[in-house]
């Protein structure tokens, strides 16, 4: 998208600064050309919103790798909570076996 935004742009560009060599003058060119300098400004709008686009796709991504990350160190953390109460289990009932 970007290619065809930056292709659009230098022919616009390019329609502009040949309409201004020509100093065409009359009404309908003037207001072509009006219309070109808007094509481009809205293009290279389009192109930061784009760019901006992809920059919060970016973070959203680390976002997400980050609460995976996250999700699985909970999981890691619950797993080793079950083994250590599992243990604590185990030593309480073998203390009772020795004692009795």
């Amino acid at each position: 998208v970007f290619s065809e935004l930056s292709m659009v742009n230098r022919d616009l560009l390019s329609k502009l600064k040949d309409s201004m060599a020509r100093g065409i003058a009359s009404t309908s060119d003037e207001n072509e050309e009006h219309m070109l300098e808007q094509m481009v400004r809205e293009n290279l709008n389009m192109k930061q919103e784009l760019s901006n686009a992809r920059e919060k796709i970016k973070e959203l991504s680390q976002c997400e790798i980050d609460k995976q990350v996250i999700d699985k160190v909970r999981q890691e953390n619950k797993d080793l909570t079950a083994r250590v109460e599992k243990l604590d289990k185990l030593r309480k009932a073998t203390n009772q076996r020795a004692h009795a």
